[in-house]
């Protein structure tokens, strides 16, 4: 294209942005006056405009910024350290996860062992909460878990009822027959 022909782009509007008038052609483009839906004046390739590559001034950025940083004021409480473990282990394993933060509620005593729950200091404690999947194979999906005390959760690991029953069932038979 040589300089002084152009598309005239004058009125148009790309995403957030109304082209007003010509700017400048160099050997790099045309170049256009712009303002944006948030008031900021500016200038614009003609080509980005037109491709899709440039539709505000920025301010949309910014503000798709602003909305992914917006935090629910709960990531320093137990129950949102829980739930980011329980999606990273979820993540990891390759299993489903569809947990909102409050689907984690930790309650004061273990409901698999009667014991207080309660944070180790720096680290985790036999008493510290611990998100159990109640079937593994179904992944940290609702319904499916909840908190119990990491001793009960490691005691249990990735059983199944079946397997469950049969250890209770031979740790009797083992216990029984010492008492004869």
């Amino acid at each position: 294209m040589k300089k002084g022909t152009y598309v005239d782009l004058s009125g148009k509007h790309f995403g957030r942005i109304e082209i007003v008038s010509l700017h400048s052609q160099t050997c790099q483009g045309t170049f256009w006056n712009a303002k944006c839906d948030c008031g900021t004046s500016f200038v614009v390739r003609g080509v980005n405009a037109k491709r899709g590559h440039t539709t505000s001034c920025g301010c949309r950025g910014l503000e798709a910024l602003s909305e992914n940083r917006t935090t629910h004021g709960l990531s320093h409480t137990p129950e949102y350290r829980l739930w980011v473990q329980a999606k990273g282990r979820a993540r990891k394993l390759g299993r489903n996860f569809d947990l909102d933060l409050t689907d984690i509620v930790i309650p004061d005593i273990c409901p698999m062992l009667d014991i207080p729950l309660f944070r180790g200091i720096g680290k985790h404690c036999s008493n510290s909460p611990s998100v159990d999947c109640i079937r593994p194979e179904l992944g940290y999906v609702k319904g499916n878990v909840w908190v119990v005390s990491y001793r009960a959760n490691t005691l249990k690991s990735n059983l199944t009822l079946e397997q469950l029953k049969t250890l209770v069932s031979r740790i009797e038979n083992k216990i029984g027959g010492c008492n004869e």
